[in-house]
This record gives C-alpha cells, sequence and structure tokens, in this order.
C-alpha cells in the first residue's frame, strides 16, 4: 500500500525441480497508487482432489474467513465459483404481543484472568432455528479470524453438559476475543491459567441474563 509497484511470482514446481533453483525472480510492474491487493493462484495440482476433499477445504476456507467475505475483503474463487459464507438461520418467535422476537444478541464483556489482567470479548449469541448439530456451538475469533470453529466449534460442558443436548442442537455464536493471546500454530487460546474457566463463567452469565437458557428448556 502506498507504492506503485506490483510485485508478481509464480512458483513453478517441474520448473524449479528441472532447474535445481532455490530462487524465484518477481516481475514489477508499475500500477497507480491507489491499487492495493494481495492475489493468489493455484493451479494445475499435482493430483486430483476427491469431491469430498472438495467440499471440505471450500467449507474451510468460508468458516475461517468468514468476516473477510461479509465484508468483500476477500474474494475466494474455487474454478469460477466465488465463495460465500452460509449464515445461520436465527430462531424467529412471535410473543404475545404479536411481535417477532430474533433470539440473536450482541454481546460486549470483559474477562480477568487470576492475575487481574482485563481480557475483552465481543460478538453475538443466540438460537438457530432447526437445531442443526455441524451449526451449533460457538465459533471464536481474534481480531475478525476464527481460531476455534474450522473444524468444530467451541462447547464447553460447563454450557453445553454432556451427551445430545438442547443446548448443543440450538445455542450458536461467534465470539471475538480481541486480545487473548493464540498459541503459535494459531489454533487455540493460550488460556490453561484460569483464564478460560472466567471466559465461560462470563460467557454463561450473558447466557442467563438474557433468558437463553430458559426458552431451550421449552423447545
Amino acid at each position: 500500500y502506498g507504492s506503485n509497484k506490483m510485485f508478481s511470482a509464480t512458483m513453478d514446481i517441474k520448473k524449479l525441480e528441472t532447474e535445481k533453483t532455490e530462487t524465484i525472480n518477481p516481475v514489477i510492474t508499475h500500477v497507480p497508487f491507489e491499487m492495493h491487493q494481495t492475489k493468489i493462484t493455484i493451479k494445475d495440482l499435482n493430483q486430483t482432489m476427491a469431491s469430498s476433499a472438495i467440499r471440505k477445504t471450500k467449507d474451510l476456507l468460508q468458516r475461517i474467513y468468514r468476516n473477510d467475505l461479509r465484508t468483500g475483503e476477500i474474494d475466494i474463487i474455487w474454478n469460477g465459483e466465488h465463495l460465500e459464507y452460509s449464515e445461520i438461520e436465527i430462531l424467529q418467535e412471535e410473543l404475545k404481543d404479536g411481535t417477532i422476537k430474533e433470539w440473536k444478541d450482541n454481546v460486549n464483556f470483559e474477562v480477568k484472568d487470576p492475575f487481574g489482567k482485563t481480557y475483552h470479548v465481543h460478538g453475538w449469541i443466540g438460537l438457530q432455528a432447526h437445531g442443526i448439530t455441524k451449526q451449533s456451538g460457538f465459533s471464536l475469533l481474534r481480531r475478525g479470524r476464527v481460531v476455534v470453529g474450522t473444524d468444530s466449534n467451541y462447547y464447553p460442558e460447563e454450557i453445553f453438559h454432556t451427551g445430545q443436548t438442547y443446548e448443543k442442537l440450538y445455542l450458536v455464536g461467534e465470539l471475538d476475543l480481541f486480545d487473548f493471546e493464540i498459541t503459535q500454530a494459531k489454533d487455540g487460546f493460550m488460556w490453561d491459567n484460569g483464564l478460560e474457566d472466567n471466559f465461560i463463567d462470563c460467557l454463561t452469565h450473558e447466557l442467563g441474563i438474557r433468558g437463553y437458557f430458559d426458552k431451550i428448556k421449552k423447545l
């Protein structure tokens, strides 16, 4: 950003092996200063992907980059198909006065670790309409990118209990743990010092005061 030079490079695996080289020279093109992007194109794979692997990979990309796909910050194209994240259908209830209540609430709360350091959480919690297990649970993000919720969502036993429960069928949400520390592999949070327990307590409180546990008992 702020430069009028665009750098592009092609990594041809077969060519690199044949020529025994470890250096790739970029191609420099002059472009308008306001133009900035990162574009990655993968083609001519060595092995053909099975249809099940394609579905899983596309679903994984959509889940990881859901926020960027929503805002248009990222455009992922798979063989000409623009990937989009499928939003969860939220439960709607007609109240006695005829108004419609959508069971989805924005949340914004703080969590303290055992040493008194404060962390911040924002996002939303809700009940999905059809009780689809694959979609239930909480996706945990950090600064907009999914950390927990790519292959499997977050199901703390203190909230979802054990076995097949209504909580596991209906409770959903996306929570951005903005300033929590993550592991080096970026696939989990570093909160074994009691921070996770405090996070679960705060989340349980948010669900309780908004009537989610009472509503689940009536489903």
